[in-house]
């Protein structure tokens, strides 16, 4: 996913449209709001452990 984000930024000039950046804004935003998930469930099985010792 990363991946093609950073083709899109390669690829899109300078003078990108508007829309392309937004497009590639949110994507981003999607990104980061899957590891912030990613992220919580990781702490609440770490948690899990702790409670279940």
């Amino acid at each position: 996913m990363e991946d093609k984000l950073l083709v899109i930024a390669k690829n899109s000039s300078p003078n990108a449209s508007p829309v392309q950046l937004s497009v590639v804004s949110c994507q981003l935003s999607v990104v980061s709001s899957q590891l912030s998930v990613v992220s919580c469930q990781l702490s609440v099985v770490s948690r899990g452990e702790a409670f279940g010792r």
